[in-house]
């Protein structure tokens, strides 16, 4: 069975307050003027690490369109914070999982969930390479869950209007 965490594709996220790393307020409202990244990291992750020089080129990429929160999944507060500097996020409004609502925790890293500006979940899944990232983006344009619902859709049958559950499946969990 696979897990699909955090909150559900087409879910209205609600208005939430907490702090950041640094002890500033954080107020996420909906509606708001651009879309939401929230990008979720561990300072224990290897692939994180390894993800984050693409992982910046592609938020910078998208700050016109879309304002990122990183979330910090494991780790002490000292040292995601430690984590944060060394990788430059400090721009952005760092979070500790624990401080955001609880559906919306998703337990593992690097995953990434693309949040309409009205606050709807339009994409999301694991983003442990930079097409992953560009993936979540496009799907959002198309507003599709994920590319490979497109592919499973051109691949379907004309008249099939079944939902291919399996291929959704496997592409959260990537």
């Amino acid at each position: 069975m696979t897990v699909d965490p955090g909150p559900e594709l087409g879910e209205m996220l609600y208005n939430w307050e907490g702090t950041d790393l640094n002890g500033q307020t954080v107020v996420l409202e909906f509606p708001r003027r651009r879309d939401l990244f929230l990008f979720f990291l561990s300072p224990h992750c290897t692939v994180c690490t390894e993800l984050m020089p693409a992982a910046r080129s592609f938020i910078r990429e998208i700050s016109d369109r879309a304002e990122t929160m990183t979330v910090m999944t494991h780790g002490s507060r000292q040292l995601q914070r430690e984590y944060s500097t060394a990788h430059q996020l400090n721009e952005y409004h760092v979070l500790q999982e624990e401080e955001l609502p609880e559906g919306w925790y998703v337990g593992g890293a690097p995953f990434g969930i693309w949040v309409e500006r009205t606050g709807k979940v339009l994409a999301k899944g694991m983003v442990d390479r930079r097409e992953h990232l560009e993936s979540l983006k496009n799907a959002a344009d198309l507003g599709l869950p994920t590319m490979q619902s497109l592919q499973a859709d051109r691949t379907r049958p004309s008249g099939d209007t079944s939902v291919d559950e399996s291929a959704d499946e496997t592409a959260r969990s990537l």
